[in-house]
């Protein structure tokens, strides 16, 4: 479509529609069509458009997309712009540039990041491979409050543990959520 995608899909590319129609694409790539973008870009049908993207940043990585009833654009990954700290970041698209929303690295505890999330009314639901969310305990499932911008976490989550050479491993991979 229009040109397509260019760039290693790392994983797939996710898909969602926004609120004035037009598809959403997140993934590894780095340009749509003929726009320069960053893992970030809408079609309207007629042409591709860049979406939270910063001249001369490269290197980002959207692992998921989701789209709020609000119409709020949510997505998360290994991210290099908007006060970007360090991988396994959490944005809100406000506008044409990315809000940060939280690090997924706090206090370094964490190996992974979100790899999936779902929007219900004003709740983020998000899955992957992380002990710490926001500056919460959370087992690899969390969710978001957009209105009180509060996390929490969803019971107990999930555990697999591996054990090497007296390091212990959280391994847990999400594919699907909704």
């Amino acid at each position: 479509v229009g040109g397509g995608l260019k760039g290693a899909p790392y994983g797939g590319i996710t898909f969602a529609e926004d609120s004035s129609h037009s598809l959403i694409a997140a993934g590894g790539f780095f340009q749509a069509g003929t726009a320069a973008c960053n893992g970030l870009a809408s079609w309207n049908g007629k042409e591709w458009k860049a979406i939270g993207y910063t001249p001369g940043d490269s290197g980002a990585v959207v692992n998921a997309l989701c789209v709020a009833p609000n119409g709020d654009i949510w997505i998360a990954g290994y991210l290099s712009s908007a006060g970007y700290k360090g991988p396994g970041s959490l944005m809100r698209l406000v506008g044409d540039r990315l809000e940060l929303v939280t690090e997924i690295f706090q206090k370094e505890k964490n190996t992974g990041g979100i790899s999936v999330m779902a929007c219900k009314g004003d709740l983020l639901y998000v899955a992957g491979g992380f002990d710490h969310i926001g500056d919460i305990e959370a087992n690899n499932v969390a969710v978001y409050n957009m209105k009180t911008q509060k996390w929490a976490p969803l019971g107990s989550g999930f555990v697999k543990t591996t054990t090497q050479d007296t390091v212990t491993y959280n391994q847990v991979s999400v594919q699907t959520i909704a």
